[in-house]
């Protein structure tokens, strides 16, 4: 539900400050939004799902 928080980027960084290791899916209609603020995460990997007609974008990252 990250497209729907006012400030996503605070909410990544606690996100990762909560947790050693992240997992985010976003749907493909909301990755113009959450899209930027994921690239700029540090150690993340990508990969894509497709279920039924929608694409999904996964993305993770540890903090080791």
């Amino acid at each position: 539900m990250l497209y729907y928080v006012r400030d996503i980027d605070a909410t990544l960084e606690r996100m990762s400050h909560l947790g050693r290791a992240c997992l985010v899916t976003v749907f493909s209609p909301a990755l113009r939004r959450v899209g930027p603020h994921l690239a700029r995460m540090p150690n993340l990997h990508k990969d894509w799902i497709w279920h039924g007609g929608t694409v999904w974008l996964v993305a993770w990252w540890r903090n080791d």
